[in-house]
């Protein structure tokens, strides 16, 4: 049962992006997306530009994301993601054929797709995180680059809540939960629950920001706890880079500085 939805929401997802790509001048893709961006591109005949997060292409120099090593070797380190993509990608390969015989192209698989994005010189992949933190590798081919991150930017004039403010201006500065891209409702249920369940004489303060987190000044928060992402929020705040199943294993900044919080932006 929960293949068959799988596939109907990627088949929906194939629709909804043939749907945005009818009259635009370039396709921007991400994640999911980009297997079907790229096919739709190809067979309409426009530019697509896949955006990354994270360093997502095999390189010899790093083991991929979320082996949590740092080296399985330079051989494995490369090939390791194209031994696996066919076994991973096995729910995407219906509705992606399906699309593909829409679109008159030729029928390949998701990790055959995959594996021509990686390679297609004229293919551009930009990654949104910064070179400080995981310099670009060197056996990258041309037009897969390493850009900076894509901070939202700051209303002219913002500042924080006055709540959060007199939070911070009362103690020592506080750890910092964040929730990546759950956010929302969910996360703040949650922590109302964790706080309900504790005696009245400790209970939590967990006053939620929306939105604005990285908009704290710097030295706000003496810890991040972050769930999964892309690791960007310890950065903004210049913090220690958390050892999470993301990061920990590539990054070579060992701490946030002003000097590298000057590069990283």
């Amino acid at each position: 049962a929960n293949l068959a939805v799988t596939r109907e929401v990627l088949r929906a997802l194939g629709s909804g992006v043939v749907a945005a790509a009818e009259g635009a001048d370039v396709l921007l893709l991400q994640r999911a997306a980009s297997v079907y961006g790229y096919v739709t591109a190809q067979a309409m005949g426009i530019p697509c530009v896949s955006l990354d997060l994270w360093p997502s292409v095999p390189t010899a120099e790093f083991a991929p994301l979320g082996v949590g090593r740092p080296t399985l070797g330079r051989w494995l380190n490369r090939n390791l993601t194209r031994l696996l993509a066919p076994a991973l990608s096995l729910s995407m390969n219906g509705p992606l054929n399906d699309l593909q015989r829409r679109l008159g192209v030729p029928v390949r698989s998701a990790a055959a797709v995959r594996f021509a994005m990686w390679d297609d010189v004229r293919h551009p992949i930009l990654c949104g995180y910064s070179p400080v933190v995981a310099p670009r590798p060197a056996d990258w081919r041309p037009g897969i680059e390493v850009v900076g991150y894509w901070w939202p930017a700051t209303p002219v004039g913002w500042t924080p809540p006055a709540e959060l403010v007199d939070f911070l201006d009362a103690g020592e500065p506080p750890v910092f939960v964040g929730f990546g891209s759950m956010g929302g409702g969910r996360a703040a249920a949650g922590l109302a629950a964790a706080g309900e369940g504790h005696p009245r004489d400790a209970q939590l303060h967990l006053p939620v920001v929306r939105g604005r987190r990285q908009a704290l000044p710097r030295g706000a928060r003496r810890r991040v706890r972050r769930h999964a992402a892309a690791g960007d929020t310890p950065l903004r705040v210049g913090v220690r880079l958390p050892d999470h199943h993301r990061w920990g294993a590539v990054a070579r900044m060992p701490a946030s500085t002003t000097s590298t919080m000057r590069s990283a932006s």
